[in-house]
């Protein structure tokens, strides 16, 4: 039933790439269910490039992602898929700016989606606000799998556009609620193959309470005239400040956890973890995720 089950994912894929979304962040933003209220790394401005500006110091995320780990889904070309994404990041904050970019690649032996990031932001007043300049390309790989299928025997197994994002963060009491809110895909970039697929904008708003070392968010994802996500995560620390946990909930999977080791204070360096050990498919070992972040 699962080798079934995967090759109808890709068999849709080839028509309707918007359908499907593999980034919802990395190990920080999956262990708080990828509500991006309070996420403060390199990485975070993929779900608001405002997050950006939260930053002190420059950084260096480096982060491999497992999806669906152990999955065996040989279905017609007798080899076993994986679903992995890589992303890397660098942030430098500059005074009342911050400038950083970014690169994500989700891969399987079917398909890749890159994507690569320009992002700049601003301190205004009380707002901090943000944009990303995206490059995006969607590529089959040419093998049985697109041999079989009739929407890919076009000569071009690939499509790129450009997308255009944008964040805003505020402090509504001080040092206790933030708001945040962000407009993803705003020019709606057309990466259809063969005919037209233009991604959705997606309007995500949230707000989050920081209260003696304990913070929680909520976070909202409007599309297609429909909300089309709920984001809540919450994080505290264990022992020391140098050992936060998460626990996080999104209504695209079921709860993760994740927590952030601490290697060296200087420069300061440590790994993010996260795992969302449930899955809507059967027959796997859950979702890992790993983020090296230095700052320096």
């Amino acid at each position: 039933m699962i080798k079934i089950y995967v090759f109808v994912i890709f068999l849709f894929l080839g028509f309707n790439l918007k359908a499907y979304n593999f980034d919802n962040g990395d190990a920080r933003a999956i262990s708080l269910g990828s509500s991006s209220v309070f996420l403060n790394n390199a990485n975070s401005a993929w779900l608001n490039p405002a997050s950006l500006s939260r930053l002190t110091k420059k950084e260096i995320d480096l982060s491999y992602e497992v999806l669906y780990l152990g999955l065996d889904s040989r279905v017609y070309t007798g080899e076993s898929d994986y679903f992995n994404n890589l992303r890397v990041s660098f942030a430098l904050p500059l005074d009342d700016r911050s400038i950083g970019i970014g690169l994500f690649q989700f891969y399987s032996i079917y398909f890749r989606n890159t994507k690569l990031r320009i992002t700049a932001t601003e301190k205004l007043g009380g707002f901090r606000v943000g944009i990303n300049f995206k490059y995006i390309s969607y590529d089959y790989i040419k093998n049985e799998y697109t041999d079989i299928n009739p929407y890919l025997q076009s000569s071009e197994l690939s499509a790129e556009n450009i997308g255009l994002d944008a964040g805003a963060l505020a402090e509504i009491i001080k040092d206790n609620i933030f708001a945040s809110l962000s407009l993803l895909n705003i020019n709606q970039p057309d990466i259809g193959i063969v005919t037209e697929d233009r991604l959705n904008i997606r309007i995500r708003g949230g707000v989050g309470l920081m209260v003696s070392g304990f913070s929680s968010s909520l976070e909202i994802e409007y599309s297609e005239k429909e909300i089309s996500g709920i984001h809540f995560g919450l994080e505290t620390f264990l022992i020391s400040r140098s050992f936060p946990v998460r626990l996080g909930f999104n209504n695209s999977f079921l709860p993760a956890a994740g927590f952030t080791f601490k290697i060296k204070d200087k420069p300061e360096m440590g790994i993010d973890y996260a795992a969302n050990l449930f899955s809507e498919i059967d027959s796997n070992n859950g979702s890992h995720y790993f983020t090296f972040f230095i700052k320096f």
